[in-house]
């Protein structure tokens, strides 16, 4: 419905009709968003936990940007039977008390209360989302009607058309903007190597068994838990070293002058589940003298973690 037939037809009713439309339109914005979210970050935040300081940014921001939208929609609609300030806070005030009531009434739903300790911070959240989807929208509401009227309230009923639409666009085109931008430049900066992997699934979740076949061969087994989306990131094989010299691969353990035979040539692979077989003079137990061997993985820590160091 129009805001002129708003205005010609029982005013309050349809302003309340409408009111009702644009909070429940901003919980579902909301809701949908912070689950798109959760689902975009995963993998980000797996792959570097410090990564859930931007999340949590863009999800404030983009939060807030959604709420000043439903509020500047809510004046852009109603502005007919607005005639000053206090008209455009209340209204924005209505319809932030039904989004923050329907988004208190989502976190109700998905979290099993109300038992123990539990209780009382989901009861906080409750409150504060209220509070914060009220005073949003009010701000959105408040702030769109001063772009519209310029000081002069008895102009606000005939700024319509072009204005209102360039102003919501505007809106909704941050809103895209913010919701887009920073997981990009999280892919980005990960495949690329800018943001180091600082991932704790990486760290604790790698294993290594290392056994001799015979007096010349022995074999590596490695298996690392793989990350949701494992193209995000960089994840580096894990490195070998015999009497610290690296025989990692077989280019490697060439370039070192290291007497053995790497198959695969590439070495391990951080994977699910990797084996390599390392051969020759180099590995050899003469005289039951054991050669000193490490595995060492860069996944997860600036620093490396040492997955094996002993002699075999």
């Amino acid at each position: 419905m129009s805001s002129l037939e708003i205005g010609k037809k029982n005013p309050r009713r349809k302003i309340l009709i409408f009111l009702s439309i644009t909070g429940l339109t901003g919980v579902f914005a909301l809701v949908l968003f912070f689950f798109l979210n959760q689902w975009i970050w995963r993998p980000f935040v797996d792959y570097n936990f410090y990564l859930i300081i931007i999340q949590i940014t863009q999800m404030l921001l983009t939060g807030l940007l959604i709420l000043f939208f439903t509020g500047a929609w809510a004046v852009s609609q109603c502005r007919l039977s607005i005639n000053n300030q206090k008209d455009a806070l209340v209204i924005g005030l209505l319809s932030g008390c039904i989004t923050g009531t329907g988004i208190a009434f989502c976190i109700a739903l998905t979290r099993n209360l109300p038992e123990g300790s539990v209780y009382f911070p989901v009861l906080c959240l409750i409150i504060l989302s209220i509070i914060l989807a009220s005073l949003g929208t009010m701000t959105g509401a408040v702030g769109y009607y001063h772009g519209l009227s310029f000081g002069e309230a008895s102009r606000v009923a005939k700024k319509r058309g072009a204005q209102c639409a360039f102003t919501l666009t505007a809106l909704f085109i941050l809103i895209l903007l913010s919701a887009s931008i920073p997981p990009m430049l999280a892919l980005i900066g990960t495949t690329s190597g800018l943001i180091a992997n600082d991932c704790l699934e990486c760290r604790l979740h790698q294993e290594i068994r290392v056994e001799r076949l015979d007096n010349l061969t022995i074999r590596i087994l490695y298996s690392a838990k793989m990350p949701a989306v494992s193209w995000i990131g960089r994840y580096n094989p894990p490195r070998i070293l015999i009497h610290d010299i690296d025989v990692s691969n077989q280019t490697v353990s060439e370039k070192n002058g290291f007497p053995v035979t790497v198959n695969p040539a590439g070495g391990l692979t951080y994977d699910e589940d990797s084996v390599v077989i390392i051969s020759g003079k180099g590995v050899a137990n003469c005289n039951s003298t054991p050669i000193r061997l490490k595995v060492i993985s860069y996944n997860g820590s600036e620093q490396p973690v040492i997955l094996y160091d002993d002699s075999i």
